[in-house]
């Protein structure tokens, strides 16, 4: 019975390998992605192996070892295997962490800080803070994208669920970044921990600022961001806020508590969310994480720059590439029901905020309107700029025209 078991499990395990190498003949990048949305987001171009599995495989294959959640499964020419960041071999221990002063065990700082009476009740506190102001200059990443800023304002994300927002800001707020990371796509972490590196010096004094890291795909992102933050060299960081795993789930529910953050870092203070908005040309911004994660991981829409130190918004082009998600599959998406476009794009259907549907369906309509190669990454001319101005992001040329007209 032990040898027909092994056999019946190299079958199936032959089949799924003899689907991706038929697909991959038929010029797809990620074969699954005919059948799952989601899987353009796990798999598309990350530096390490994704720790979740299409729905799709499941399906055939419920109880196959080889599609353990746990395991680095992966079908596709641009996947890599390797360590999460920050797990084994993820690099010598440099940046301390700490909570309230109190250096944190880097072996599972996770655990220490959601079991901390201390971070549970700056949770608390938070939750009952107002929104950020609507009349701050207020920079709102959405999922995959981050934003560096040198300037007294407001950084913000939303709707983060099993993600991570992530904010860091030096204790002079002279300096910040915030990035919405996605739990399936590790490669956006070596992007951020690279940025922080670059724009801090040795021995120098940051807050760090989590939300999300709902269920159990999301406690393995914060642990994860957590680790890498810690491998960077000669700073000391400061958890002033972790509002993930445990500690981001109703008590009596298991809901999600809290989805979004703003910080202000002329303060240091963290909201819960701003009363800004989510800034411009939505849709396109969502549709890059269908179509083009591979080509950036993790895009900047807010950078500061040597002519520009109280930079613009800039809004980079969206390669329409259909080799990862198929014209056919996201027609039949958009045609599908509320309930059934949750189920196939949400790693946590339950718990997505009011508007999620309408989010999705809106970057299913740009993408549709768009055909392959219409908007080529390389063309730095198609970047989209926005000024702040009247206390909202306006189009650059028309911030322009409005200033000649003064």
């Amino acid at each position: 019975f032990r040898t027909l078991s092994r056999v019946w499990n190299g079958c199936r395990a032959f089949v799924v390998v003899a689907v991706a190498i038929f697909a991959d003949l038929l010029h797809c990048a990620n074969p699954i992605a005919i059948c799952s949305a989601r899987s353009a987001q796990q798999s598309a171009g990350a530096d390490w192996a994704p720790r979740n599995v299409p729905n799709s495989l499941k399906i055939f294959f419920p109880k196959s070892k080889y599609l353990d959640l746990d395991r680095s499964f992966v079908v596709g020419p641009e996947a890599k295997f390797g360590p999460l960041p920050g797990g084994k071999g993820g690099g010598s221990v440099t940046m301390p962490l700490f909570n309230k002063g109190v250096e944190l065990d880097t072996t599972s700082p996770l655990t220490v800080l959601t079991t901390s009476k201390h971070q549970r009740q700056l949770v608390q506190n938070f939750g009952e803070r107002p929104l950020a102001p609507a009349d701050r200059k207020t920079v709102t990443v959405w999922q995959a994208e981050a934003a560096c800023v040198q300037e007294p304002m407001v950084i913000a994300s939303t709707a983060a669920t099993t993600c991570c927002i992530v904010a860091i800001v030096s204790q002079d707020s002279s300096w910040a970044v915030v990035a919405h990371l996605d739990d399936r796509m590790p490669a956006q972490l070596p992007v951020l921990t690279s940025v922080v590196k670059e724009h801090t010096t040795d021995g120098q004094e940051l807050q760090l600022y989590l939300v999300g890291g709902w269920g159990k795909q999301g406690k393995q992102a914060a642990e994860s961001t957590l680790k890498s933050l810690h491998a960077l060299p000669g700073r000391r960081l400061n958890v002033a806020l972790a509002c993930v795993g445990r500690l981001n789930k109703h008590p009596d529910t298991g809901d999600v508590l809290q989805r979004d953050l703003a910080v202000d870092t002329a303060t240091l203070v963290a909201h819960p969310g701003s009363a800004q908005g989510r800034g411009p040309l939505l849709a396109q911004r969502m549709a890059r994480s269908w179509t083009s994660l591979h080509v950036a991981p993790l895009q900047f829409v807010y950078m500061p720059l040597p002519r520009e130190p109280f930079g613009r918004m800039r809004i980079g082009p969206v390669p329409v590439d259909w080799t990862l998600v198929t014209r056919g599959f996201v027609q039949a998406l958009q045609d599908s029901r509320d309930d059934e476009i949750l189920e196939e794009t949400s790693t946590s259907p339950a718990q997505e905020a009011e508007g999620y549907v309408a989010d999705v369906r809106a970057a299913l309509a740009w993408l549709l309107a768009h055909p392959e190669g219409s908007m080529p990454h390389t063309d730095a001319e198609k970047d989209a700029l926005f000024e702040w101005r009247h206390g909202q992001w306006t189009a650059a040329a028309t911030a322009a025209a409005e200033l000649v007209a003064a």
